[in-house]
């Protein structure tokens, strides 16, 4: 919990956010300037996850897309992970701040299964539906080349993933006033089978791209060597159309080019040097620049959405909606821009721990913070608090760690007890029942059903009025149909120990990629506890994102 007071007026509609979380902070100067630390963040009594303290300044329930999750990976101290939200009322569902530094945490399909995919430095996850790796890739027979944080991304078409990379290589730089053999930063990236790592396709940016076609001046001043080439094309975001061709986003050329399927050379430009599109918004369409996250619409390849960072024709394209920040920040770098399934739009403002979500109109119906915002730093990234991207994506969390459970200790002479309960990852559990017992080990003895509690937030506090006040308690997460899901420990409401394990119905086997139970006809997880038995396992100007959309059918 938060260890000082600030004056916070929480949100009517977020006031009943949960009964344990802390209240999203809505006092923007206050929050901006840091009286909550650069990354505000609150602590529990059940679980040792932390979760960032949202600074709330517009939310709307009746009109954000509250149909999935909200994605983000967050940061404590010098650790790293992915995170999961409500994307309901904000609060914590899910984290795992165990990695060095992450990207990009989202959800993925293949073959029908849901996976949380993210980028640690130059390896890329992916987890299933019960939080178990099932598949780490790598850039693969490249060298000294290095992977980046810009892209892990399956593709509909035969069990393949995109990863992104850089490689520094001697090259002829004097097309653009550089040395003979001077170090140039290539962009590189790589199809790769999941179950195999078997490299499907490679592409490299100056076997396909002109080197002049470059918008970033070349500095011969500047010392540029191994580990530090000349970075004249910054690839950061690809992905595979429904066709095979692939989508590229270059930072440096200020330009997005589709690919061949076949030869991997530009099927067309769009935007920088060699744009082949005639702009039908008066300019409006063109002048994006430094852009990050380039992609098609889902279902719509006429349409693209990218996040413009610029710093101050064969086909046609217009301008369909311009998105700015209700606080006007700027960012140099990274950002996001997604179309969500009710026809909103989610934006991660990149250098800025920011993310908002508009209406095709425009009007903004989330702004949050999950960091501090100095305006003074001019969007610079801080890489330990930016939202490089955001995502809000349907998950079913089915983790096979049971419930957690702590009690604040009462007193020899007090009538009541209080106990939070948790369970980091699940997504199911809508009640949970609390049985207690006169054992202080076992509250599966002679158990007694004292409080039902909706579940709240991330960590629900129930407060057990009785007398005489039982010895032990155990909390059972119950789901909307009534079904058992797990129970936590047994807690011993005098002292506050735990005793015994927690437990999850989620069996993780082979072949079940869903993480679903399964019928156990051998009897092979059944516990010996009657009713409680169950399945274990222990300068810039305003910075905006863009939707164009393109006339462009006769290239494909």
């Amino acid at each position: 919990m938060l260890s000082f007071l600030v004056q916070v007026a929480t949100l009517a509609s977020l006031a009943t956010l949960s009964l344990a979380d802390d209240a999203p902070v809505n006092d923007l100067k206050a929050y901006n300037k840091g009286f909550l630390g650069q990354f505000p963040s609150q602590e529990f009594k059940s679980s040792d996850v932390v979760a960032p303290v949202f600074q709330i300044s517009t939310f709307n329930p009746n009109l954000v897309d509250d149909s999935g999750f909200l994605f983000l990976t967050m940061e404590h101290g010098d650790k790293s992970g992915p995170a999961i939200f409500s994307s309901k009322d904000l609060s914590l569902v899910y984290a795992d701040i165990s990695y060095a530094k992450t990207f990009d945490a989202r959800a993925q399909v293949k073959s029908g299964g849901k996976y949380l995919t993210f980028i640690e430095g130059g390896r890329c996850h992916a987890f299933d539906a019960n939080y178990q790796k099932k598949w780490t890739v790598e850039i693969e027979n490249l060298g000294s080349t290095q992977g980046s944080i810009h892209e892990f991304e399956f593709t509909t078409q035969g069990g393949t993933a995109l990863m992104t990379a850089v490689q520094d290589v001697r090259y002829n730089l004097t097309a653009l006033g550089g040395e003979m053999d001077g170090w140039l930063s290539d962009s590189i990236f790589q199809e790769v089978e999941l179950e195999t790592n078997r490299v499907t396709n490679v592409w490299r940016s100056f076997t396909h791209v002109n080197l002049t076609d470059t918008m970033v001046k070349y500095s011969p001043k500047k010392t540029f060597m191994h580990g530090d080439g000349f970075d004249w094309f910054h690839i950061d975001s690809v992905s595979k159309t429904s066709k095979g061709h692939y989508l590229v986003s270059s930072r440096s050329l200020s330009a997005i080019i589709l690919l061949q399927a076949d030869s991997l050379n530009p099927r067309w430009v769009l935007g920088g040097k060699r744009n082949q599109f005639k702009d039908l918004s008066g300019g409006n369409a063109t002048n994006f620049a430094n852009q990050y996250d380039a992609k098609f619409v889902q279902g719509n390849e006429s349409q693209i959405s990218f996040f413009d960072n610029q710093a101050t024709t064969s086909g046609s394209f217009r301008l369909l909606h311009e998105f700015y920040h209700p606080q006007e920040i700027s960012s140099g770098s990274g950002g996001s821009v997604q179309g969500l399934d009710n026809g909103n739009f989610l934006i991660g403002w990149g250098a800025n721990p920011a993310i908002t979500e508009h209406t095709s109109n425009g009007t903004v119906v989330m702004d949050i913070q999950r960091g501090v915002i100095p305006h003074e730093t001019n969007g610079d990234p801080d890489l330990d608090i930016s939202v490089y991207r955001a995502w809000k994506m349907e998950w079913i969390g089915r983790p096979p760690w049971g419930p957690s459970i702590a009690s604040a200790l009462p007193g020899n002479e007090a009538t009541n007890a209080t106990i939070y309960v948790s369970w980091n990852g699940d997504t199911q559990v809508d009640q949970w029942e609390v049985y207690v017992g006169e054992d202080d080990k076992n509250a599966t003895s002679s158990p007694r059903l004292l409080a039902n509690s909706s579940r709240f937030g991330f960590e629900t506090e129930i407060l057990l009025e009785t007398l005489p006040l039982p010895r032990s308690a155990r909390a059972v997460g119950v789901s909307k149909s009534g079904k058992i899901l797990g129970s936590t420990a047994t807690v011993d409401l005098a002292s506050g120990e735990l005793h015994g394990n927690s437990s999850s119905t989620w069996i993780v086997r082979a072949n079940t990629p869903d993480g679903e139970p399964r019928d156990d006809p051998h009897g092979e997880n059944q516990g010996d506890e009657g009713d409680f038995a169950f399945h274990t396992r222990p300068s810039v100007s305003s910075v905006f994102a863009l939707l164009l959309a393109i006339a462009f059918s006769h290239f494909f």
